[in-house]
């Protein structure tokens, strides 16, 4: 691995629109009912002011993959993919990222 956090790409200023009819949505509730809009419109916008969302990716080589693990090819790391780790088998880098 051999990177340090100073030259790890991080991605900053990640855009997330969300509106009160697709909160309202994900929990199943009605839409078309005013309090519950305007209170999902406040959560929302009082949910911006509480996170700043970003992002880090690198790249790795991959050595093989072992069942449910893709072993990377340095330091003996691997990551735990799951069941469907197979189809990363022809890969020759994996492009690996984290969001906040």
């Amino acid at each position: 691995m051999g990177k340090t956090s100073e030259n790890i790409p991080v991605l900053q200023d990640v855009t997330i629109t969300l509106t009160a009819e697709e909160l309202l949505a994900a929990q199943g509730r009605n839409e078309h009912q005013p309090g519950l809009v305007s209170a999902a419109k406040e959560a929302i916008a009082l949910g911006r002011t509480l996170f700043a969302p970003a992002a880090i990716y690198d790249e790795f080589e991959v050595g093989g993959v072992a069942g449910e693990r893709v072993e990377l090819a340095v330091d003996g790391a691997s990551l735990a993919v799951g069941p469907k780790a197979d189809l990363l088998a022809p890969a020759k880098w994996l492009l690996v990222m984290v969001y906040t």
